[in-house]
């Protein structure tokens, strides 16, 4: 608080001294056309550095001073969201994803409120009420559309693996509509109809050949299914740039049956399993599970070279074990933001990753007080 407050102090004496008057708080907003505020006055940059040294759950308390430190406050926190909408093909952080779950599931409210839509990061946080996502129907007369504006080619029939990489790259069902409000689903397609391409996406095929990969990185979209059945094509492409990212996206059958308390429901489920070798050559992976069948995990090897693992998807998991990325000894970032559904952690999680950066440690920190979180409500229920 007492950082806040000095921080906080010395922005408004700061901005004081150039113009006045200042608006005071109060318990009603002032009225910025009678007594305009210190921000008015401040350039449009100044008043953004001001706002990024603030935490959301500070910038609520700035926000009671006048309107316009109000509307301010409130462009911060759905600027960031917005932007992670604009660019969901390129799949870029924003500062959305370092704020606290309240000041997130706030973020996502207020986006939902103001737009009549919001596109929902993946990560542990809520769905906004009264709002519903986009479903496959929704998007099925735009797939042709919507897979050139993701691979820049041209597809008149998609294969269900197309549709998979598709689903993985540009995830549709985490964009919300509200539902209290007419016209919000064109509206949203319409959105990921006019989204900015991503030219470094690549779609796996048979064709695509080393020369097209080598000079820039990519990222190289497939299946689990493409990599088991094309190693030897695959081996060739892994290697062909230092800085290309492979985003394996998974499918498998359900066809196991298991009765835990992690696993509460007694339909089939799947188990994802990747052999020693398979990912050879491969320095930055991302793994998708669209479809959100894989609930075990199986043996998971990694190569001894990746630098960088980002699960983007894989809500459906509920254990991780410890020969979960088995291998990953060069392993220096890793993002958990898709392990949302996991209840239990095994002591041992990425013991072996001796050379993690703080960034990945802090996420890693944060990923095991989200599972404690998780598995204690669990216990609870069971208890109940």
């Amino acid at each position: 608080m007492k950082q806040f407050l000095s921080l906080f102090s010395l922005l408004l004496v700061g901005a004081s001294l150039a113009v006045s008057p200042v608006c005071q708080a109060s318990a009603t907003p002032l009225d910025d056309t009678e007594n305009p505020s210190s921000l008015s006055r401040l350039p449009v940059k100044l008043q953004w550095i001001i706002l990024e040294k603030l935490t959301p759950e500070e910038e609520g308390r700035v926000a009671t001073d006048c309107n316009l430190w109000h509307q301010g406050a409130q462009e911060h926190l759905t600027a960031p969201l917005r932007l992670e909408c604009d660019q969901m093909l390129y799949d870029v952080p924003t500062p959305f994803r370092d704020w606290s779950l309240l000041a997130a599931n706030r973020a996502l409210a207020l986006t939902l409120d103001e737009d009549g839509f919001v596109f929902v990061p993946f990560g542990p946080y809520y769905f906004p009420e009264h709002s519903t996502a986009l479903c496959d129907e929704d998007v099925a007369p735009f797939l042709s559309q919507l897979y050139e504006k993701a691979f820049s080619e041209k597809k008149e029939a998609l294969s269900s693996q197309d549709l998979l990489c598709l689903k993985a790259v540009l995830p549709w069902s985490r964009v919300v509509v509200d539902l209290q409000k007419e016209g919000m689903k064109a509206k949203a397609l319409n959105v990921l109809l006019d989204l900015k391409g991503n030219p470094s996406l690549i779609r796996f095929s048979q064709a695509l050949t080393r020369e097209i990969v080598q000079n820039t990185p990519h990222t190289l979209v497939l299946t689990n299914q493409e990599l088991k059945h094309y190693q030897r094509r695959l081996k060739d492409l892994f290697g062909a740039h230092p800085d290309q990212c492979v985003h394996l996206v998974t499918e498998v059958p359900r066809n196991i049956v298991i009765r835990s308390p992690s696993f509460p429901s007694s339909e089939p489920i799947g188990c994802l399993a990747l052999r020693e070798g398979l990912l050879s050559g491969v320095r930055h992976l991302r793994v998708s599970n669209p479809h959100h069948e894989a609930a075990l995990v199986g043996k998971f090897s990694l190569a001894p070279d990746l630098i960088s693992l980002d699960i983007k998807d894989w809500s459906a998991l509920r254990q991780v074990f410890e020969h979960f990325a088995e291998g990953g000894v060069s392993l220096v970032s890793f993002d958990p933001r898709g392990l949302t559904g996991v209840v239990k952690l095994d002591e041992t999680f990425l013991h072996h990753a001796t050379n993690l950066n703080d960034d990945s440690k802090k996420k890693i920190e944060r990923f095991r007080k989200e599972v404690e979180e998780r598995h204690t409500k669990t216990q609870k229920k069971r208890v109940g």
